[in-house]
C-alpha cells in the first residue's frame, strides 16, 4: 500500500464565547452553579475558564444537536464510566433542560 503524504490542515476557526458556555452551564447546573465555579476554582484558577470557554461554550454550545440531548449522552457515558457524582449533576441537568424522567432512564440504562 502506498500512503500519500499528509496535507496540513487549515486551522479551524475557535468557535465558542465564554459568555455562551456560562450560559448553557448555568441552566445546566441551575442553584448549583456557584458551588461548581467555586470548586473548579479552587483546584484550579484557570480550570473554571476553560470549562465554561471550551466544554461548555465551544463543545457543548455549538449548533447541530439540542443541549438537552448532548445531556442524555452525558449521563449515558458517565453512567457506563460509574462516575457516580458527576453522573448525578448531569441527570438533574438533563431533566433541567427538558429530558423526561423516562428519556434519562433510557439514557442510563444504554
Amino acid at each position: 500500500m502506498v500512503w500519500a503524504p499528509l496535507r496540513p490542515r487549515a486551522p479551524r476557526a475557535r468557535s465558542g464565547r465564554p459568555s455562551d458556555g456560562r450560559a448553557l452551564c448555568r441552566r445546566v447546573y441551575g442553584k448549583a452553579f456557584g458551588r461548581l465555579a467555586e470548586r473548579m476554582r479552587s483546584l484550579h484558577p484557570s480550570l473554571w475558564e476553560w470549562i465554561l470557554r471550551d466544554g461548555y461554550g465551544r463543545v457543548l454550545s455549538r449548533p447541530g444537536l439540542p443541549a438537552r440531548d448532548r445531556e442524555l449522552l452525558a449521563v449515558a457515558v458517565l453512567a457506563a464510566l460509574r462516575l457516580e457524582p458527576q453522573l448525578e449533576a448531569h441527570v438533574r441537568g438533563a431533566l433541567r433542560l427538558g429530558a423526561t424522567p423516562a428519556q434519562v432512564d433510557d439514557a442510563l440504562r444504554a
